[in-house]
């Protein structure tokens, strides 16, 4: 098996010779842990005094989130009211992460 190949959920063999042909075998088996999908990135245009909840837009539940407005830390993206561009960072419990972008305008 090439190393390209190997599988999650398999036990694997590597073997390692050298040129005086010591060798030695390790097993070893992958966990492959898949990233969740929070779906489209989104842009959106209102009429200021708009309140817009950005939870919304993603399919974040059980995953754990932090959002960004610009770059800042945004703490209650329920009640976004600013133009800018928010980020969401949703995370499994084993790491794997997506991140989602809003973009959000509002005019006078």
């Amino acid at each position: 098996i090439s190393p390209q190949s190997v599988n999650g959920g398999e036990q694997n063999h590597l073997i390692v010779q050298n040129n005086a042909g010591c060798a030695d075998t390790a097993l070893f088996s992958l966990q492959v842990n898949l990233s969740p999908s929070l779906g489209n990135d989104t842009a959106l245009a209102l009429c200021a005094p708009a309140v817009v909840n950005l939870t919304t837009f993603f399919a974040a539940a059980g995953l754990q989130t932090s959002w960004t407005l610009n770059g800042t830390p945004f703490n209650n993206p329920a009640l976004a009211n600013a133009s800018g561009l928010y980020r969401l960072i949703a995370v499994t419990t084993e790491g794997c992460a997506d991140t989602g972008f809003v973009s959000l305008t509002l005019y006078p």
